[in-house]
């Protein structure tokens, strides 16, 4: 294998001789809990019967303390392996999830403001539908300029703004329209950032995982872990006093 043709290249520049041999218990180095004493590779490094041990072995915080290790030419670390979780159907108000409750009710109470307000400057401008600028100019009649921009219509402006679609009726004066641009703008604002927003929480919903670190997973007892026919990562966890439940 490649560690034996690594060792063969370092023989040939430094000019040693050596000899192979394998382990009689054939471990890669475990010290017992309760002796203390190492086994495998380890051991025979510990114990001086061996100079060099060859092999892809672990590197960990117990075997530093003991024996020393080259620089390593493949560095890989330890990982688990976690389901995600999929929804299997969307609630009927999922589309609401994307923001805060909050941020709807101001949204809600907005839009009934700015329908007030175009309303009350439909009524108060002189030169929107009930003005007396408009009434001269048109000739029109009370009863239909007070049918142009009622709080029903101006409400249903107010609504149809919201969800980009605009309305029958617009504000005619100077004061009514600068409220409608601002209504207008802000209208953008909360489709894009919903529109965001929904995006990222389609995908995180998509493909969810219920523990992203070793501390969170530590720090819940839903999910059951521990080792599985792997002693080198039981002996790590021991090593760092990573509390552990062993898989049934």
């Amino acid at each position: 294998g490649f560690c034996v043709d690594l060792f063969r290249e370092l023989a040939k520049i430094t000019g040693f001789s050596y000899s192979v041999y394998v382990v009689p218990d054939g471990a890669f180095g475990i010290k017992d809990p309760v002796t203390r004493k190492w086994n495998g590779l380890v051991r025979e490094l510990v114990d001086r019967n061996a100079d060099i041990a060859m092999a892809d072995l672990t590197i960990n915080y117990g075997r530093e303390q003991d024996i020393d290790f080259t620089k390593p030419f493949i560095d890989l670390g330890m990982t688990f392996i976690v389901k995600t979780e999929t929804e299997a159907s969307l609630r009927p108000f999922a589309f609401l999830d994307p923001l805060d409750n909050g941020v709807w009710t101001n949204i809600l109470l907005t839009t009934v403001v700015v329908g007030v307000w175009v309303s009350l400057i439909n009524k108060l401008s002189p030169n929107d539908y009930h003005g007396e600028f408009e009434y001269k100019q048109f000739k029109r009649i009370e009863t239909h300029a007070i049918s142009e921009l009622s709080f029903a219509n101006a409400f249903w402006f107010s609504v149809a703004s919201l969800l980009q679609q605009g309305g029958e009726t617009y504000p005619k004066s100077l004061s009514g329209r600068v409220t409608t641009v601002a209504w207008w703008l802000a209208t953008v604002i909360i489709v894009a950032t919903y529109t965001a927003n929904l995006a990222a929480w389609l995908t995180k919903s998509r493909t969810s995982t219920t523990i992203n670190s070793v501390e969170e997973l530590g720090a819940q007892s839903k999910v059951v872990y521990g080792e599985y026919s792997f002693k080198q990562f039981r002996f790590s966890l021991i090593n760092f006093k990573f509390r552990y439940n062993r898989i049934e």
